[in-house]
């Protein structure tokens, strides 16, 4: 897995339609983002705030809308996402600066964070290790760092016991974001799981709901060649017409 092809998944089509790829889900039964309320609660006026992975800016958006002066953060490894973030609307009750770069490359000088947020992007990463020390590194006493990852029931009845070796989702139980963690130096740990349930009418839908969220291409690695006949076949023969797929996401949060 190389970062070069990582960064070309989140160009061109993906940067473009980010901010629609909810439209293809025809209903979801359940909270599937319990990470607004929780920034809202844990956040205050004059923090430093940092969003890895921030594509289109919509979380940044969101968030310093409840806040002021404050220094929101945000980067990204695609160019592409990058332009879109700056052509948003965001409140000017805020500082705002927006990266085009590597998070394990970026030097961020003595700059220390308040908060620290990776909503769907750690299992993105190369290095998951790697980022984690680096963004506690980064963390200021007290502060805090929330990771939104995949769980394992999310679409477990598409792809469980479908491939042998890691997940190929990149998807995550408790038990193994605790010792990831743990490796990392990081113990004062609190997991909240979001279970939901979505509908997606057909299957052309369902493919190209995992492309523009980046699931597709991590499947081959990033690589920009198709999944095989044979794969896709038994992925297709377990999708069913208005069928509801199970969700799952942990939200991790860690205090130093």
């Amino acid at each position: 897995m190389k970062k070069e092809n990582i960064k070309k998944v989140f160009t061109g089509k993906v940067a473009r339609e980010w901010d629609s790829k909810a439209e293809l889900i025809s209903c979801v039964k359940g909270n599937d983002n319990i990470v607004y309320p929780e920034l809202e609660k844990e956040g205050f006026n004059g923090m430093q705030f940092l969003d890895v992975g921030c594509a289109t800016g919509r979380l940044l958006s969101k968030v310093s809308e409840k806040f002021q002066k404050c220094e929101f953060t945000g980067i990204d490894i695609s160019e592409e996402m990058i332009r879109y973030a700056k052509k948003r609307e965001y409140t000017n009750k805020n500082k705002l600066l927006l990266i085009n770069a590597d998070f394990m490359e970026y030097d961020f000088l003595d700059n220390m964070y308040d908060f620290i947020v990776f909503k769907f992007v750690l299992h993105h990463m190369v290095d998951e290790k790697g980022a984690l020390e680096k963004a506690n590194k980064l963390l200021k006493k007290g502060g805090v760092l929330l990771l939104y990852i995949p769980g394992k029931a999310h679409f477990q009845e598409m792809f469980d016991d479908i491939s042998e070796g890691e997940d190929i989702l990149g998807r995550k139980n408790a038990e193994q974001i605790k010792d990831l963690m743990c490796e990392c130096g990081m113990d004062k740990i609190e997991i909240v799981p979001a279970l939901f349930k979505m509908n997606i009418r057909t299957f052309d839908k369902f493919i190209e709901f995992l492309k523009r969220i980046g699931s597709y291409q991590k499947i081959v690695e990033y690589q920009d060649v198709n999944w095989s006949q044979e794969f896709l076949d038994k992925v297709k023969s377990r999708f069913q017409q208005d069928m509801w797929h199970n969700g799952e996401y942990l939200m991790v949060l860690y205090t130093k």
